[in-house]
């Protein structure tokens, strides 16, 4: 799943830099929850280049990611993420 917009609502540019500025989109705890009760793996995926632009560091976006992971747990006790990817590139040459 990617994070902004699908699990979080989308704030605009440059993106969820506090942990302040997170929101769960309405129904995405039930649907995480709904897709682990049906014995699905759940994996985010998410471009933050934001790190990469200075705008946060890797230890606050780690943060957010907690926060993310205890509104959906708060919602709905089976919500819960697998594993969590980010590419942190600003360079669309950059693999990362």
């Amino acid at each position: 799943l990617d994070r902004d917009g699908v699990i979080n609502q989308d704030v605009g540019s440059p993106g969820v830099i506090r942990k302040e500025q997170f929101d769960l989109t309405p129904g995405a705890a039930t649907a995480i929850g709904a897709l682990k009760r049906s014995g699905c793996h759940v994996v985010v995926i998410t471009n933050q280049s934001c790190v990469s632009k200075g705008l946060l560091t890797m230890s606050e976006l780690k943060e957010i990611h907690d926060k993310m992971e205890q509104l959906l747990m708060e919602q709905d006790d089976c919500a819960v993420i697998d594993r969590i990817y980010i590419c942190t590139s600003v360079d669309e040459n950059d693999p990362r």
